[in-house]
Order: C-alpha cells, then sequence, then structure tokens
C-alpha cells in the first residue's frame, strides 16, 4: 500500500471517528428527556405551543373502540400523554390519579393517553399500575404523535373543546425548569376560565 493511501485511510478512520463521537457524546435537542432528564427545558421540546390548535385524533379503548378525544361536552380536556415502555411516565403515576380528581373537581374531560399501537402493552401497562378505574385510550393509527406532535413522554396538555392549547407541560421526572414545575395538580388548571 502506497504512503498517500495510508494517509487518505487514516484521515478517513479519523473522520468516521469524529462523527461516531458526536452523534453518541453530544445531546441533540427534543430527544426523550428520560434519558437525561436534568437538561430539558419544555421551551426546548418540540410539541404543540400556548394557543395553537390540535386536531383531535381518533384513538381506540381497551377494548379496540375506536374513540373521538372531542366527542363529549366538557369545556376542557386533559390528557396525560405516555408510553407503556416509559421509565419516567413510572415515576409519575402517582400523580395521574391526584389530576384525574382534580379535573372531575373542575368538571374537565380526562383521559390517559398512550402513544403505543399496541393496546395489550397498554393493558399491561395500565394493570400493573392499578389504573382500571382511569380512562384511557391508545394511539393505534399514530394520530396522537403527529396531532399533538408528541416527541417525549410524559407530557400534560390541557385543550379547550376546539383543541386551543392551554398549557403542556413534561412529566415530573423530567425535571422541567423552574418555570414549567408543577407543584400540585391544582396549578395545571389555572387557564380554565369557568
Amino acid at each position: 500500500m502506497s504512503g498517500q493511501l495510508k494517509s487518505r485511510l487514516y484521515l478517513l478512520v479519523l473522520f468516521l471517528c469524529g462523527i461516531t463521537i458526536t452523534l453518541v457524546l453530544v445531546p441533540r435537542r427534543g430527544k426523550n428527556a428520560t434519558e437525561n432528564p436534568g437538561s430539558v427545558d419544555i421551551k426546548e421540546i418540540p410539541g404543540l405551543s400556548v394557543g395553537e390548535i390540535a386536531v383531535m385524533p381518533t384513538m381506540h379503548n381497551l377494548s379496540l373502540e375506536p374513540v373521538r378525544l372531542d366527542a363529549d361536552e366538557a369545556a376542557y380536556r386533559f390528557f396525560v400523554v405516555f408510553g407503556s415502555n416509559c421509565d419516567a411516565c413510572e415515576k409519575d403515576v402517582e400523580f395521574w390519579r391526584l389530576l384525574a380528581k382534580e379535573a372531575e373537581r373542575r368538571k374537565v374531560s380526562f383521559a390517559l393517553v398512550a402513544m403505543d399501537s399496541d393496546g395489550d402493552a397498554v393493558r399491561l401497562f395500565l394493570d400493573r399500575l392499578g389504573f382500571h378505574d382511569l380512562p384511557a385510550v391508545f394511539d393505534r393509527q399514530g394520530e396522537a404523535n403527529r396531532n399533538f406532535k408528541i416527541r417525549m413522554v410524559p407530557q400534560y396538555l390541557l385543550l379547550t373543546k376546539e383543541g386551543r392549547v392551554v398549557g403542556r407541560w413534561t412529566g415530573l421526572s423530567h425535571l422541567d425548569s423552574n418555570n414549567n414545575k408543577i407543584r400540585n395538580p391544582a396549578e395545571m388548571f389555572n387557564g380554565i376560565v369557568e
């Protein structure tokens, strides 16, 4: 092998090593915060913005029946968006019951919205955690993922009946900046006009 060819191969190997190290070690915007919970600020996470209108997706309940998330008459909707294989979601589950109670008190429609396409995985996750009494749907067609612009879970969405975003928060386990840190469930319903 000639010296010039060895030089070019050596440079190519260095270049490829540099790219690999960059891709592995440098944090990427919008990644799932469960990988590095201390580094996420809600403003950096792509997704719905307050004031934006979300198209309500058709989901499926755990009996595999289609469910429209805007079918009821409630003026507001609160969604806990989660994934059945999400460690951070499991850390927030006790908060979900408190949110459901606050939503009921405020007459806000409430649902656990799984980003999974597999209803069995969602059922197993909820059964393991004892969530038989809360309404749950899953994203069989990927509509909620698109319509709600979900890039990480858990997320919490408060929407008007028309789908206008009143509030959006990441999970408690993601250690949001102080601007988005939720101290109690009632705070998440402050945008409601009764």
